[in-house]
């Protein structure tokens, strides 16, 4: 057994490396940058390595109060931009869900694009009725299907339905969410008013880095 972990961003990565070694012989991560067409040739990759099991590890953003920073997503199902759903493997759900016991199970749904205000956030729920959304999750589970390949999600809410990402914050960091010095620089000194939403969201990575720790050592236990 090879579990493939697609991983987009280098801080969730790291989270993975707190507690994992990276390609042992029944674990092996790749990371991938942020987006579908990344995620798709990411998880293409582990399977050529000869994954046998998929899954899709990293933060999403909530769409439903009540789940706040770190909140622990395990979905059963993805729905995607068309409004189709895509289920996860139901054994490997199963392993999972009996050890992670505190996940919210809810639905989890597709995006392009990074959701920065609340009223998008709130659209989206309306219409998917799902928990929280990534985009990276529905097609990694699109690449493991045509390989036939069991997938599963897991993710860790960083911004709530109500927190909103401040405008030409994602352009100043790159696909990996590394920042661009000289640009967010500019950026803060611009409008240092910025640096209150830089420390929530700070802190909010900080919840889901150690919910995502969780699930490492979940993944560890299943070595």
């Amino acid at each position: 057994m090879l579990i493939g972990v697609v991983v987009a961003l280098r801080w969730e990565a790291r989270c993975l490396q707190k507690v994992l070694v990276k390609d042992s012989t029944t674990i092996r991560w790749q990371l991938t940058g942020m987006g579908p067409s990344a995620a798709a040739a990411g998880a293409q990759a582990l399977i050529e390595q000869g994954a046998n099991v998929l899954l899709s590890y990293g933060c999403a953003a909530g769409l439903q109060p009540g789940l706040t920073a770190g909140t622990l997503l395990l979905p059963q199902k993805i729905v995607t931009a068309d409004g189709s759903h895509l289920l996860c493997d139901q054994h490997w759900w199963q392993r999972f869900s009996s050890q992670l016991t505190d996940a919210c199970h809810a639905p989890l749904a597709e995006t392009a694009t990074v959701l920065t205000s609340c009223s998008a956030k709130k659209t989206l729920a309306a219409d998917t009725q799902a928990s929280a959304t990534d985009m990276e999750s529905a097609m990694v589970m699109r690449i493991a299907a045509q390989h036939k390949v069991p997938a599963l999600v897991t993710r860790a809410i960083l911004d709530d339905s109500e927190q909103t990402l401040p405008a030409g914050l994602i352009e100043c960091c790159d696909s990996y969410a590394q920042p661009k010095i000289l640009r967010l620089a500019g950026w803060l000194a611009a409008k240092p008013v910025r640096m209150q939403a830089m420390f929530k969201l700070a802190r909010a990575q900080q919840q889901a880095c150690q919910t995502l720790a969780t699930v490492a050592q979940t993944l560890e236990r299943m070595e």
